[in-house]
């Protein structure tokens, strides 16, 4: 694999993910186009921080209470 086969492969991937964000993205308008172009050249450590599942505010989990002597 040549450098320009693995940068083509590079961009290629970013515009998936590009795509994928501004397809998922809550905003619409400039933040979101930011943060999908942001996407295409550093998508290894963008997307996976863009594409996580939000849960909404009243869905988090409570954490378990310890019981004292069980």
């Amino acid at each position: 694999m040549t450098a320009a086969d693995a940068l083509t492969l590079h961009v290629l991937i970013g515009l998936g993910f590009g795509i994928a964000i501004l397809r998922r993205a809550r905003w619409t308008g400039v933040g979101a186009l930011a943060s999908a172009l942001v996407a295409v050249p550093l998508w290894p450590l963008w997307a996976p921080f863009s594409l996580r599942v939000r849960r909404g505010r009243g869905s988090r989990r409570r954490p378990r209470r310890h019981r004292a002597g069980s």
